[in-house]
């Protein structure tokens, strides 16, 4: 898996949506230097915190195929084609994990055949297998993580700022981001300033409390977003099957 990479086996589209059209879009992933395409939202906010989070080596949309046993009405043996969503390969683990993203965990006889399958085809490749539920998620931190995700990119003036931005930090504690423009001003234009505070967070280096809007009024302090963004990845269902091989 190491030097393994896993292109998408199917182009994300509306054509399996019926009642409920999917949200499809796409984005450009600083991590996997590729665009990034995803079909509801739910993966798009799973997207970005895989794209922000720094214990993340990699990671492939649509990575496999899975067949799922099934009898007709005629008892016809038979088989259907299921695509998780994403395969995440891990900077601290040695196995990487085949996820689905859902809004919200239903456990119909559809989803969990399709678990029982999925985990199954993990275990044989050596992955681990979950389910990952966003509805619980608070909208807030969907919210920051969104437009953290959208402050990434590095720009080439931030070098002369970084230093002295994470001095202030590091002599006050903990600041608003409003007090360390200020004290900021008389050797920078805010404006700058602005911007390379909100990349030093969406890169690891300024800690902000992601349950609250990010804004001027945000307090940050020397240390990481990690602990929290890892809420999604947390709020996730596994379970242990019984296979007859």
């Amino acid at each position: 898996m190491k030097n393994s990479s896993y292109p998408p086996v199917r182009k994300v589209n509306n054509k399996q949506s019926r009642s409920v059209p999917h949200i499809v879009g796409s984005f450009y992933s600083s991590k996997m230097k590729n665009v990034i395409h995803y079909e509801s939202l739910s993966e798009c906010y799973f997207y970005f915190f895989l794209d922000l989070n720094p214990n993340v080596q990699a990671f492939y949309p649509q990575p496999v195929e899975i067949k799922i046993p099934t009898k007709n009405k005629e008892g016809e043996s038979g088989f259907w084609l299921h695509v998780p969503d994403v395969l995440v390969r891990w900077e601290d683990q040695t196995y990487p994990t085949l996820f689905q993203v859902k809004y919200e965990i239903l456990e119909d006889k559809r989803q969990v055949l399709i678990n029982k399958y999925c985990e199954l085809y993990s275990a044989k490749q050596n992955w681990n297998y979950k389910v990952v539920d966003i509805v619980n998620i608070p909208k807030v931190i969907m919210k920051n993580i969104k437009f953290l995700h959208s402050n990434r990119k590095e720009r080439s003036y931030f070098k002369s700022l970084v230093g002295d931005i994470i001095s202030k930090v590091n002599s006050e504690g903990v600041i608003t981001i409003e007090n360390l423009l200020n004290m900021l001003e008389d050797s920078h234009e805010k404006l700058m300033v602005l911007p390379a505070i909100y990349y030093l967070i969406a890169n690891g280096s300024l800690w902000v409390d992601l349950k609250k809007n990010i804004n001027r009024e945000s307090e940050v302090a020397i240390g990481s977003i990690i602990e929290q963004l890892n809420i999604l990845e947390e709020n996730r269902y596994s379970e242990n099957y019984e296979f007859e091989n």
